[in-house]
């Protein structure tokens, strides 16, 4: 504080005491970190359970002579993998909550390569943008590249010199799109037709009713599959198909 003459007769000083207020920040954070470690461990011991699940499926499989019954445990075991494939994902990325969906689809499609492609006669391509997608819509939108992408490997091509599965996933804007074409022998006009009652084509429906998103087939030179939904940050845990 300055007199008239501009000298200095006093100094005025004021304090706050901050160390209650940073005190609890260091607790707070230090329990969001415990919180974030504990939802690590459960994605973790999510996909170690399901893989003995699907451990266990493949030793039914094996023990069975019965061929249709080892194809659907086939099956089943390939879509318990796909969620799997998701919570190892998000156990080793930064977001506990989302993941990068275009990775999870180069994993997917070359885990269901490995499996029906053993020979490598079909050649399989995939093209996709990075998407950060909510595992409450990833969780379903993988289910069901799996189901369309496991398809076309069992039904579409009959002896093609030069079969292939195409798969492409883009964000366009707030829109996920994703596309699957091969050029096999295509799918009839009603495979979509309410009576249809494949087990795969039911998931295709209420996964796509899931996602809120519009499925469309084309049958030009092949079968094209094209899903489009609006990216969302859906509550809850998981896939739900009820």
């Amino acid at each position: 504080m300055f007199d008239e003459d501009g000298e200095v007769y006093g100094i005025f000083v004021e304090a706050l005491d901050y160390s209650e207020q940073i005190a609890y920040q260091n607790q707070l954070e230090e329990s969001l970190r415990e919180k974030e470690t504990l939802l690590a461990e459960i994605h973790h011991r999510v996909k170690n359970n399901l893989a003995i699940v699907t451990s266990m499926m493949e030793l039914q499989a094996m023990d069975s002579k019965n061929s249709a019954l080892r194809e659907s445990l086939k099956v089943a075991r390939q879509r318990i993998h796909t969620i799997a494939n998701i919570h190892e994902l998000l156990y080793g990325a930064d977001s506990l909550s989302h993941l990068n969906f275009g990775k999870n689809v180069k994993q997917l499609v070359q885990n269901i390569d490995d499996v029906y492609n053993e020979d490598d006669e079909i050649s399989v391509t995939v093209d996709t943008d990075s998407i950060s997608l909510n595992i409450n819509q990833a969780i379903p939108c993988a289910l069901l590249v799996n189901e369309v992408v496991t398809n076309a490997f069992k039904h579409a091509f009959r002896h093609q010199e030069k079969a292939g599965i195409d798969i492409k996933v883009r964000e366009d804007g707030d829109k996920v799109v994703v596309m699957i074409k091969d050029n096999g022998i295509g799918i009839s006009d009603d495979i979509m037709d309410e009576t249809t009652s494949s087990i795969g084509i039911t998931l295709i429906k209420l996964l796509g009713q899931q996602l809120k998103g519009e499925i469309k087939y084309d049958n030009k030179n092949g079968t094209e599959f094209r899903l489009a939904f609006t990216k969302a940050e859906v509550k809850g845990i998981g896939s739900n198909l009820i």
